[in-house]
């Protein structure tokens, strides 16, 4: 009696990822955290008062609640590649817009937003930093 060994192929199949996906992550969850510290430590009164500074960053509660919105989906687009890439780069140029406005002109958003100097330098860094990181980063297949 002769057995022959049966053979199956599987194919195994990754989902594509990016780095940008980690980047994504990482800076969503950075401004969600910061922005609700600023909540829980200066509270909601007033939308444009008090200024709270977390980290050095100034903030009124208009801004931490934009922060944690912003947050949230920069969060979202973590679980697939190609929205990783896109998010981080399109959010990138708002986030470098903002902040180079901040740092030229910090009068305009000062008193509803309660930003200052180190705000203005971390939402263009990171925007500046989010678009080359966006447009560079590979999908792995």
């Amino acid at each position: 009696m002769s057995t022959q060994a049966e053979t199956r192929a599987h194919r195994v199949t990754w989902r594509p990822w990016s780095p940008a996906q980690v980047l994504v992550a990482a800076l969503g969850g950075f401004l969600t955290i910061l922005a609700v510290l600023v909540l829980v430590r200066g509270g909601v009164g007033d939308w444009t008062a008090p200024r709270t500074a977390v980290w050095g960053f100034r903030h009124t509660p208009l801004m931490a609640a934009i922060e944690i919105g912003l947050g949230l989906l920069i969060l979202s687009a973590a679980a697939n590649a190609m929205a990783a890439k896109t998010t981080l780069t399109a959010i990138g140029v708002f986030m470098a817009v903002f902040g180079i406005i901040t740092l030229i002109e910090p009068a305009a958003f000062a008193r509803v937003l309660g930003v200052n100097r180190q705000m203005g330098l971390l939402y263009t860094g990171f925007g500046v930093g989010g678009y080359l990181l966006g447009t560079a980063s590979p999908v792995i297949r």
